[in-house]
């Protein structure tokens, strides 16, 4: 045997001790320790979402003119978008302050909500 082929077969030889000490071969994860667990339930996400209106918060509107309520979008502390809940509405036929909340949770429970206000004018 050569020098290449007893450093091949030493690298084999390790790799196969380093695969045989990975686990017992079935597909059961190894239980956590306790600080794994710390670790874990510490990073869950508490970040309220972001609700960011399309418009502006406070809009005018002349009384029997036509309005179109833009909406909002939203995303989670990750960025992912969420779907939003719209309540409330505009009747521009008649005069007053209206409020639409838009509001979403998140994936972790995480809640948040944004008004946007409307006033009808004579």
């Amino acid at each position: 045997m050569n020098r290449k082929e007893a450093i091949r077969l030493s690298l084999l030889g390790s790799l196969l001790i380093i695969l045989n000490g990975c686990g017992d071969g079935s597909s059961n994860e190894s239980p956590k320790t306790p600080n794994q667990q710390e670790i874990n339930s510490a990073s869950t996400d508490k970040k309220a979402p972001i609700i960011t209106l399309k418009g502006d918060s406070q809009v005018d509107i002349v009384q029997g003119s036509a309005y179109k309520e833009l909406g909002a979008t939203a995303v989670d502390a990750e960025g992912n978008p969420l779907e939003i809940q719209k309540s409330g509405d505009v009747n521009t036929a008649v005069p007053g302050s209206y409020t639409i909340v838009y509001s979403t949770t998140d994936s972790n429970g995480n809640t948040s909500s944004i008004n946007k206000n409307s006033t009808s004018n004579s």
